[in-house]
């Protein structure tokens, strides 16, 4: 998944001009640039608003909707898969890969019925892995705000909880 901590944030002006890089609850990105080129992730925005910037490729796909990204981050899982992205960039400082060099990377798909269905069948499971991945998310958060209080004492657990 993607790690939005220590993102940059914009100012609200600035993200109602950018509205239509938003990035929704399983949107499915990869790093186009640096160290990372060809690293992918699903988003899981957790309440934030995310959006998308200039070296980082969406997925999308008008055939089979945004259930697409299922299929396409279980094909980039696979290392032949990744190489041929990889293979497509450029740079000697600093890969890059441009979203013609992706659109160009060759592959042997199964058709439409399949995909379709391979979609279908994996939803329940990427959806239930994002709803955990907010869960978690959230019980992080209330360790992270409990705990130093309780070590310190400022918050004290009777023993009818416990």
């Amino acid at each position: 998944r993607v790690d939005l901590i220590d993102t940059d944030c914009i100012d609200e002006l600035e993200a109602k001009r950018a509205e239509r890089f938003k990035l929704n609850n399983g949107d499915l990105i990869m790093a186009m640039t640096g160290a990372t080129v060809g690293k992918i992730g699903l988003v899981v925005p957790n309440g934030l608003s995310v959006y998308l910037n200039q070296r980082v490729a969406k997925f999308e796909s008008e055939l089979f909707g945004s259930k697409i990204s299922w299929f396409l981050f279980c094909c980039f899982q696979r290392d032949v898969i990744f190489d041929l992205v990889v293979g497509a960039a450029h740079g000697s400082a600093q890969p890059n890969i441009s979203s013609a060099g992706i659109e160009s990377t060759q592959l042997i798909l199964p058709g439409e019925k399949l995909i379709r269905l391979f979609c279908e069948t994996t939803n329940f499971f990427f959806e239930k892995w994002m709803a955990n991945i907010s869960e978690n998310s959230v019980t992080e958060n209330l360790r992270n705000e409990l705990l130093p209080k309780l070590l310190s004492g400022e918050l004290t657990m009777s023993e009818e909880i416990i």
